[in-house]
């Protein structure tokens, strides 16, 4: 959002290096680069009031004729400093805010209906999002099976990647009920969980952990930026586990929105499990999953396959 620098004199934009120095020395890069920012955006005045306005994106080629009586070779490693900098905020600036978006799905075990679910994606502040998935049995199944479950995930953006900040799971309606909460400390570095399958703990995470949910928005992110090995480590209760998946081409799905060219993402299990998940994403819904098939022990699977979607755009759909 920096468009122009305004040097107060001759020599300012050293004086501004210097001083974006001392800050790192001090402060955390966060508060640094909030403060330095300011510093730009306020400029400064010229003796005699005039102003001169040098775009930050050609700060490499600082006029020089302008310093005639400084030293420019001794504060080239300030000019370097800037320069990361600069290329930190692009970075930041460069992570895209998710559309917000609500989709609908069917899901099945095998060829019998067993309910429904619904997943939202939403800003619930500023800086935070709130992505929210809820299942429920429908129709006949649900004269057998009346459990509900409810996930959410709120979390941010801090330094170009996702960051949870409160997890909450809740089963109910069926013979077991469970719920689980979990409040990322990411000052202390800690997660509190609490629920009712476990006594509450702490435990220990790193940067770039996720909770169960948030790492398939992630997922979506690295499909936009083309990857196709994609790891993630989460918590998983009271333990962190690596979740890894690989895509493994393209495939037409025919759904209830018409035909959709998605990205067939296999997930990578250690050897010797019989667990096997698969993920469908459409590149023209945002990446958005589409269909989730599961199964274990060679049993029926579970799927689940999109019905609907409101806030992104359909036009790349076939009819």
């Amino acid at each position: 959002g920096l468009s122009y620098c305004k040097p107060a004199y001759p020599c300012s934009s050293v004086i501004l290096l210097q001083h974006w120095q001392r800050e790192c020395s001090s402060k955390s890069i966060a508060s640094t680069h909030r403060r330095f920012a300011g510093l730009l955006k306020a400029g400064y005045n010229w003796p005699g009031n005039q102003r001169t306005n040098m775009p930050c994106s050609t700060v490499s080629q600082l006029p020089l004729n302008l310093w005639p009586r400084y030293t420019v070779y001794n504060n080239m490693r300030h000019i370097l400093a800037l320069l990361l900098l600069c290329a930190t905020w692009a970075v930041s600036a460069a992570t895209p805010a998710p559309a917000a978006f609500s989709a609908s799905y069917t899901v099945h075990k095998g060829n019998i209906l067993l309910g429904e679910m619904h997943r939202s994606l939403s800003r619930s502040a500023d800086t935070r999002y709130l992505f929210k998935t809820e299942t429920y049995s429908t129709g006949l199944a649900a004269l057998f099976v009346k459990d509900r479950i409810v996930e959410s995930s709120e979390w941010e953006y801090h330094n170009g990647l996702m960051r949870p900040l409160h997890y909450s799971y809740r089963k109910s309606g069926g013979k077991r009920e469970r719920q689980l909460e979990q409040r990322f400390d990411w000052g202390r570095k800690l997660v509190n969980s609490e629920g009712s399958a476990l006594a509450s703990s702490t435990v220990p995470i790193t940067a770039g952990t996720l909770d169960k949910l948030a790492y398939q928005i992630a997922l979506m992110d690295d499909l936009q930026q083309g990857k196709t090995e994609l790891s993630y480590t989460l918590l998983d209760d009271e333990e962190t586990k690596t979740y890894r998946f690989q895509v493994a081409g393209e495939e037409i799905l025919n759904t209830p929105l018409g035909r959709l060219k998605t990205l067939r993402v296999e997930r990578v299990m250690d050897p010797g499990s019989k667990r096997h998940t698969t993920f469908w994403c459409a590149p023209s819904l945002g990446y958005l999953l589409v269909r989730l098939d599961q199964h274990e022990n060679d049993k029926d699977e579970f799927s689940a396959l999109i019905r609907s979607v409101e806030g992104l755009s359909t036009s790349g759909v076939t009819p």
